[in-house]
């Protein structure tokens, strides 16, 4: 296991113990892990753009209707009557058009709050020392 990896693992479990998302409904690990899953080039850093093109391989999973739009219709239901609470809200935020589904390119376009929290400089990178950072601050909550 590559450095990056054990320190991406590191701040996943360190991530996930956070209060603070929890209270937020989001888990800031499984962030932080897709973060790791987008380093295509294996540089130890994530760009945006080896993050937006994450996010559109992402699109067909959640597409599993195979219609071209992901949409509620699209998430599996939590509990009987229950919602996909975050990732409804995600599809929410990423319709643009406000029709009520999301192409592949709303998807891909959409903000990217958690990537941006990440890129500390602003650079459009979220580096190896960018992830550790955002570790320690969790850690420190």
């Amino acid at each position: 296991m590559s450095s990056f990896a054990r320190t991406a693992s590191a701040i996943g479990l360190a991530a996930s113990l956070a209060l603070s998302a929890a209270a937020q409904g989001r888990d800031p690990g499984e962030m932080l892990e897709r973060l790791r899953q987008a380093d295509a080039d294996g540089d130890g850093a994530v760009s945006k753009a080896e993050f937006a093109a994450f996010r559109t391989r992402m699109f067909d999973r959640l597409d599993r209707d195979g219609d071209g739009f992901a949409s509620a219709g699209d998430l599996p239901a939590r509990a009987a009557g229950g919602t996909a609470g975050g990732a409804g809200d995600m599809l929410a935020r990423a319709d643009a058009d406000g029709d009520g589904k999301v192409s592949r390119a709303e998807f891909a376009a959409a903000p990217s709050p958690g990537f941006d929290r990440l890129d500390a400089d602003g650079d459009g990178t979220v580096t190896q020392a960018e992830f550790a950072a955002a570790a320690q601050a969790l850690r420190a909550r």
